[in-house]
């Protein structure tokens, strides 16, 4: 049997305003066309994104969150102080 799994990165930020609104229903409607959805949650500000928006089946969704400090590690100091906030490349392959 074959399982087809999505990864979806992204972070706690409001970024672009009405996140939690945009992310409740991108998430949902993947979570209807495959069989898991790993989110991984990349440097967030507080709680993950998952946990403050209305996930419809949470048994199909795994998170994995990176912290700021485990963020800085993996970009290098240079680059994490030069305020980039998301390495989509690096939460992917996370993923």
């Amino acid at each position: 049997m074959i399982k087809i799994s999505a990864v979806i990165c992204g972070r706690n930020d409001n970024y672009g305003g009405f996140l939690n609104e945009r992310a409740t229903y991108s998430i949902n409607s993947i979570l209807d066309e495959v069989d898991e959805v790993i989110y991984v949650d990349w440097n967030g500000e507080d709680k993950p994104l998952t946990d403050v928006i209305n996930i419809k089946d949470r048994t199909k969704l795994k998170v994995i969150v990176v912290s700021p400090e485990k963020c800085k590690e993996l970009m290098g100091e240079e680059n994490y102080s030069r305020g980039q906030k998301m390495c989509e490349v690096l939460a992917r392959n996370i993923g």
